[in-house]
Order: structure tokens, then sequence, then C-alpha cells
């Protein structure tokens, strides 16, 4: 008797117990999917760093994937990058779409509606990228955040004019970033009509020297903006050239100073606070927001920068009134 009464509580033990499901899989599973312009020696970091953040943040409660097939390179083409966003959207085992790069920002941008929450790193002028302007520091738009970091092409041109009062500046760009920003009848006219200068576009396709073989020769500084599969080795191959030639550049960070670039304003944006932006948007997505009224303004501090070495290879002096505001770099 004893016996029979000690088999039915083993029976009764065993299945009144949860069998077989630990306590990571009951979590809910979250699976993020990425596109991005193109692979930079960055990108492993990048993508590491926001899956410790987020499974750091959220791993209490969330199983956070971000699968390999889901992370899509769009091999520096904008239309590539249009087409990989479709196929996340698309793909119901994405729940998140996070876009990172200037094409894909811009690519994104230009959608109008958006099916799945995305988080857009890469908008930097929403106006000139197809975005109505953000109000109260939000998007405004269903299923849309971005992280705007604050940056001006007008107004480091403005900023370059007070360092060097050039007369006619040549834009130096990837050739993929004009299919969104060429057609702007506006672009840079108040700054150039408030400093009587001029500019022209010097699109990048195929390599550096087509910087020099396509500029005029009235061209006396050159700004550098985003150079795609250039940003790298090509870019400090571009700046040595430049500077080479005497002619003064100014870049669209301050960490173009440091590559040789004469001057720059715009701050270097820091990756872990921007991997932690992302992570807690993702967290507030996952609390039921909607990315529409999550804040997009991300503010690093910005400063006037100059290299003195470029300056003395180019043969050029600063004025005591800007040197006075800068930070100079030997």
């Amino acid at each position: 008797m004893n016996n029979r009464w000690l088999l039915y509580f083993m029976v009764f033990t065993l299945v009144s117990m949860p069998v077989g499901i630990s306590h990571a899989e009951a979590k809910e599973k979250v699976s993020i999917g990425i596109v991005h312009d193109g692979v930079v020696d960055s990108s492993d970091m990048f993508f590491k760093k926001l899956k410790i953040e987020l499974t750091t943040l959220l791993g209490s409660k969330y199983s956070i994937q971000m699968p390999e097939d889901k992370i899509l390179d769009a091999g520096w083409s904008t239309d590539n990058a249009s087409n990989n966003y479709d196929r996340l959207v698309n793909d119901r085992d994405v729940d998140i779409i996070v876009g990172i790069g200037i094409l894909t920002g811009s690519a994104i941008a230009r959608k109008g509606s958006y099916a799945k929450p995305v988080i857009a790193l890469g908008v930097f002028e929403p106006e000139r990228q197809g975005l109505p302007p953000a109000t109260r520091n939000r998007s405004g738009i269903h299923n849309l955040t971005y992280i705007l970091i604050n940056r001006s092409i007008d107004r480091d041109l403005d900023t370059f004019y007070e360092v060097f009062p050039y007369k006619h500046i040549g834009i130096v760009f990837y050739k993929e970033v004009w299919k969104f920003r060429s057609a702007d009848p506006d672009l840079f006219r108040e700054v150039m009509e408030k400093n009587k200068t001029s500019f022209e576009f010097l699109p990048i396709a195929n390599n550096i020297e087509e910087v020099f073989t396509a500029a005029r020769e009235d061209i006396d500084a050159l700004y550098l903006g985003y150079l795609g599969p250039f940003q790298g080795e090509q870019k400090a191959m571009l700046i040595d050239a430049i500077n080479a030639k005497g002619i003064p550049s100014f870049g669209s960070s301050v960490a173009d100073v440091k590559r040789g670039v004469l001057a720059a304003i715009a701050p270097e944006a820091h990756l872990s606070k921007i991997v932690r932006r992302i992570s807690l948007n993702v967290e507030a997505i996952l609390n039921g927001e909607d990315p529409a009224n999550l804040p997009v303004n991300l503010s690093f501090e910005e400063n006037l920068m100059i290299n003195m070495r470029t300056a003395n290879k180019i043969g050029f002096s600063p004025t005591f009134a800007v040197l006075a505001k800068a930070e100079v770099v030997e």
C-alpha cells in the first residue's frame, strides 16, 4: 500500500511540473532586421555593440534576435537600399527594422508609409530627404523614428567661409547621394547668397581622381561630404592629394580634421551613444509606444577645429579671430 501511494505522489508531481520549458525559451522573441549602405571597417563592431546593448537592456524579458540573413548590405546603391528595406517589410519574421546610412535613410524617408516600426540612422536633413520637418522633437509619422544628429551642411559652408573666404567651392559627395539631393533648386542658396559665393558638385562614382578631373580651375576650396565606399583609406588618400595641391578643405565632422582636413565644426558621432538611443527606441516600441512619438534629436558637442599642420602645408594662416574660438590640432 505504501508503495502505491508513493507511486501516485510521484506521478502527480511530474504532471504538475512545467516540463521542457526553460526560462529563456519562455521569453518573447523579437527579431531585428537591419538595412545598411555598405560594409565599412566599423560595421561588425557596430552590430556586435548593438546586439550586446539590446540584450543587456531587454534580455530579461525578450529574446533579442539579429539573424545574419536579416542584416542586408545595399552595396552602396540607393536602389538596393530601397529593395532591401522592402524585403524586410515583407518578412514575417522581422518585428522591427533599423536603417543605417545616408543612402538607406533617404530611401526609407521616401517610402511615405511604414507597415512596421522603423528606426533610421542616416536622416540628417529631413526636409531635403523627403520628410516633413520634425516638430516637438518627434517625427510625427506613424511607425517611423530617426536619429537626427546636429549636423548641417549649410552651417558647415558658412563656418568654412569664416575660416577661409572662398569664392567658388567644390562639394564632394558619393554619387548615389545626388539621387536624393541634386534636384533641390534651393540647395545651399541662402548661405551662398549671404557670402556672395558659388558652388559646384563633384560627385565620386569610381575613384577619387574624379574630384580633380571634374573640378573647374576657379575652385578655390573643397568640402568633403558623405563618400560612401570611399570613406576609409580612399578618403585619407583624397585628403593627402587635396593638401598636396594646396587647396583648403572642410570636413563633414571633426574626425576629418584629425585625418588632415584643414577644418571642421560638426561633432564626431560617438558609437556608444547612438547604439544606446537605438536600444532605448526598441524598448519603447516593445512597450507599445508609436515610433512617431519618440525623440529624434541626438546632440553632440559642436566645436570649430583647425589642423595647423595642414594650414602650414598649404600655406594658409587663419586669422586671430578664427584661432581664438577654435581648437587647434598640431
